[in-house]
């Protein structure tokens, strides 16, 4: 296997839009050099896996835990870590393999640079309090009927959540202060310790989030106490459980979180919650098999659906994207709490007021107070500093510069006052409500940007305009004098709807995915030093649906996970599709990004009625499932009810853009076409306590193009005349995935990667036998060859591997259609389980994976892709590409 220093991953941004499925996000793919998940076949151990395997290898975890069998390994030599794992998987005591990836733990959304923000503390409170004195409600609790249900007394009293995160302070006064019995956290474990991933870890008994804050975040959104931000737990009864995997540089393993799980499982959590994800799509993933595992033993796992919404469809997370495994969607707070930096201002050197401000980049606020200065007095000018400003403008350099939000962009104003020698830009927003998202990237000239409220600064402009000087303060927004205050704004267009950036399904195998959602979009939690923080994202949206699954038991004592599920998504609230320009259309959201709908967890609990189950897949074209069923249930045990059913579709959803090959970004390309379903019945009754199978046929839309993949959705409704309004998410896709262009001939190319001063870079294809020249000296190389793929849908194992089209000095193997494999290009490509990744780029500089130094010759690279649900014994059963030939010369 090569080392890192000899291979380079790359995005060409510049090649395709579709690289942004190759963004940083893929660094959530990244794999330990020589380190594997070795699971054992029933009734083998690691001893008698030592005795069959030859390589040499450390023991990283012990993994013996009654729902998994296995060890962690880190083979001795990475060099040849390629064909030894080949070696291993093979042995009889094995029964899966997987690499050890390295993963990261979600984005913070509050974050310039690198930089956190500071916690917002007790400076905040008051802005919970409306002008009336009235504190204002917990929204994300009224949008999901928590509130109602706490009226009701049930608190999820008695029901213990296992949190998989960065751990949790439990030293904050509103997660109860404390460690132990008796306490609100009361056991746990730090599978990391004072240690980091790469460093080695120290594991601990003492969970304790000592420098990261998510952790601690989605606990005080499952069980925060009375605390001055009204920002109260959805089940403040229940106990929590704590499992540390992240580091302080956010990373961790899957390894680790493997490990977790099963703890957590062994050690009696009710209920487990993962606020992480990476990327696979495919069920069959080591994290999304061990959550799998525990839902099957009884106990309900939420996870996160994954924040990479603008990637489009077929963008499953994992360990979300596990069979029975709660997949969690986020929707947008009706009323959203923004973090915003504190501050004052001085009028006529003489009274002293705070306002509020956002950061945005250039950042380097220094807290000297400066005069403000504005180009003009007129508040409702559309055009403010969009043309140079006049000859008469004084040297701006010391000012504070107050600009109206315009028609034009930012770095048009930004540049202007620059040119009068502006260092310091402030921004006035031209609506109310939260501000306006931009950075200065190019504007090399400035020191600092922000922006204010329009009340703020229409403010200081009506100062100004009556000849009062304004002297205006930003200190440092993560220096020792920041302060940090949550703003509460009015509601946004977005109020209610699916969060833009909420993941996307379905799995490849086209299971439904997410199963339902909860409030995302703007949420107050604990955070370190005791302080609170906004996030969003399906991080904060998914501790909430757990919080919610605690209230149902207590209120209803043990229920199965699947039927927990059902309940759930049965009375989930669907909502209208909300696009990318932020635009309500006049249909629903597919299942595939909101699931069943946000929860109603009053309904949940209190309805007399049940459908099962929580959703159907008809599959795609080649798998069509012709005939599905639900279960409808009168849980009444005194009242017959009648129930009606019929279905609310809704648009279908193109996978792929006209070319057939690229998936959408953002909003994909909608059609009102949509299947029509038909039911064995459409009208019962049932008797108390009755139950009565349905079955439920769907005929895909006739007009729309299978080699696009269009994705046709919408929802069984199921009305009872005890009131309940019930509903099922069902899914279908018309083509066939089986057939799906994993690879293409067109999407396999080579270019050279190293620019040499003075010259422009070259993503021109190289030709048909063109000669690449190494060099043992890199400061002596003219070339380096990147291989180019583009990797349209995900396939359960990738290979690519350099054949030998010649005579070959050394080993070769068959590979796949019969070339002459030299070896695999690099670690990443072979294995399993790979998403769609739009293209991907592989550099190298004449030694490949094994440490293999390819001799003088001519070659060829050759991918090979394992077909949607395609069988890896079968040859025809994959896709494979060749690129052009090439020769390898050392100078």
């Amino acid at each position: 296997m090569i080392g890192l220093s000899k291979l380079k991953i790359l995005a060409l941004a510049a090649v395709t839009s579709s690289v942004r499925a190759a963004s940083p996000r893929a660094e959530n793919r990244d794999v330990v050099p020589g380190a594997y998940i070795i699971e054992f076949e029933d009734g083998q151990d690691a001893a008698g896996f030592r005795t069959q395997a030859e390589p040499a290898y450390e023991t990283r975890m012990d993994l013996n835990f009654d729902l998994f069998k296995g060890v962690s390994i880190q083979l001795d030599d990475t060099d040849t870590a390629e064909e030894r794992a080949a070696a291993l998987a093979s042995l009889p005591a094995v029964k899966n393999m997987w690499p050890v990836r390295v993963l990261h733990a979600p984005v913070l959304n509050e974050r310039v640079g690198n930089r956190t923000l500071p916690a917002a503390t007790g400076a905040g409170a008051r802005l919970r309090r409306r002008q009336d004195g009235e504190v204002e409600p917990n929204y994300p609790h009224i949008m999901t009927q928590i509130d109602k249900v706490h009226e009701a007394g049930i608190t999820g009293k008695g029901i213990n959540i296992a949190v998989i995160d960065s751990g949790i302070d439990y030293t904050h006064p509103a997660l109860g202060g404390c460690f132990g019995d008796n306490c609100l956290v009361t056991h746990g474990w730090d599978f990391i310790g004072d240690g980091s991933v790469w460093d080695g870890l120290q594991p601990d008994d003492d969970p304790q989030d000592t420098c990261h804050g998510h952790g601690t975040h989605v606990a005080g959104i499952i069980s925060a106490g009375e605390n001055e931000y009204g920002a109260i737990g959805a089940a403040p009864g229940a106990s929590l459980s704590a499992y540390r995997v992240f580091d302080c540089n956010g990373q961790t393993t899957d390894e680790i979180i493997l490990a977790a799980i099963n703890r957590a499982y062994e050690e009696g959590a009710d209920i487990i919650t993962a606020s992480l994800w990476g990327t696979s799509g495919w069920p069959s993933e080591p994290l999304s098999v061990a959550a799998s595992r525990v839902v099957e033993n009884g106990v309900p796992f939420t996870a996160s659906a994954g924040n990479d919404g603008d990637i489009g469809l077929f963008w499953a997370s994992y360990p979300a994207q596990g069979d029975g495994v709660a997949s969690i969607a986020s929707f947008d707070n009706t009323n959203k709490p923004y973090m915003m930096q504190s501050s004052q201002y001085i009028v006529n050197n003489d009274t002293v007021d705070d306002f509020v401000w956002e950061q945005k980049y250039p950042p380097f606020w220094d807290g000297t107070p400066r005069p403000l200065w504005v180009t003009g007095y007129d508040v409702n000018n559309t055009a403010d500093a969009c043309e140079p400003l006049p000859d008469n403008t004084p040297d701006l350099g010391e000012f504070h510069v107050l600009i109206r939000r315009g028609n034009c962009h930012y770095e048009v104003q930004a540049q202007n006052v620059a040119d009068k020698g502006g260092r310091w830009f402030i921004s006035y927003n031209n609506q109310t409500g939260q501000p306006d998202a931009f950075n200065l990237w190019n504007s090399e000239d400035l020191e600092g940007a922000a922006q204010v409220t329009k009340e703020t600064g229409e403010a200081w402009v009506k100062a100004l305009e009556s000849g009062s000087e304004v002297v205006t303060i930003l200190p440092d927004p993560f220096g020792p004098d920041a302060k940090v205050e949550i703003v509460f704004f009015e509601p946004d267009a977005s109020a209610t709807a699916v969060s833009l950036i909420s993941g996307r399904g379905p799995t490849f195998e086209m299971g439904l995915k997410p199963q339902f959602g909860a409030v995302g979009g703007s949420i107050i939690s604990t955070w370190l030093d005791h302080g609170f923080y906004v996030l969003s994202g399906t991080s904060v949206s998914c501790p909430m649906a757990a919080a919610a699954m605690a209230l149902i038991l207590e209120a209803k004592g043990p229920q199965e996970p699947r039927i927990l599920e059902s309940m759930l998504s049965s009375t989930a609230t669907a909502q209208s599709y909300h696009n990318w320009d932020r635009q309500w259309q006049d249909w629903l959201a597919p299942p595939a990004q909101q699931g069943a709908g946000l929860i109603q967890v009053y309904d949940a609990i209190f309805s007399t009625s049940l459908v099962q189950p929580s959703g159907l897949s008809f599959n795609d074209t080649a798998n069509r499932a012709e005939d599905l069923t639900i279960t409808i249930s009168n849980l009444d045990s005194d009242t017959e009810v009648s129930y009606e059913i019929s279905h609310v579709p809704t648009h279908s959803l193109y996978s792929l853009r006209d070319d057939k090959l690229s998936h959408f970004h953002l909003d994909a390309e909608d059609v009102p076409d949509h299947a029509e379903l038909t039911f064995s019945a459409t009208r019962l009754t049932l008797g108390p306590g009755e139950s009565a199978v349905v079955n439920v046929t769907a005929t895909p839309p006739q007009n729309l193009d299978p080699e696009r993949y269009p994705l046709w959705s919408g929802f069984i409704t199921v009305n009872g005349t005890d009131d309940s309004a019930l509903s099922v998410p069902y899914q279908g896709l018309s083509g066939s995935l089986y057939e799906a262009k994993t690879l293409t001939q067109e999407g396999i190319w080579m270019y050279n990667n190293l620019v040499l001063e003075g010259a422009e870079p070259d993503f021109d294809p190289k030709p048909e036998n063109y000669t690449w020249t190494f060099t043992e000296n890199p400061e002596e190389a003219t070339e380096s060859a990147a291989l180019v793929l583009d990797v349209n849908w995900g396939s359960r194992q990738l290979d690519v591997n350099v054949v030998a089209l010649g005579d070959y000095p050394g080993n070769t193997t068959v590979g796949i259609g019969g070339h002459n494999v030299v070896g695999p290009i690099n670690e990443l490509t072979g294995g399993s389980l790979h998403p769609r990744v739009g293209y991907q780029t592989w550099i190298s500089d004449g030694v490949i994976a094994d440490g293999i130094k390819l001799p003088e010759g001519r070659y060829q690279i050759v991918a090979s892709a394992l077909r949607i649900f395609g069988n890896a014994t079968d040859p025809k059963d994959w896709i494979i590409v060749e690129s052009v030939a090439f020769n390898v010369r050392w100078a």
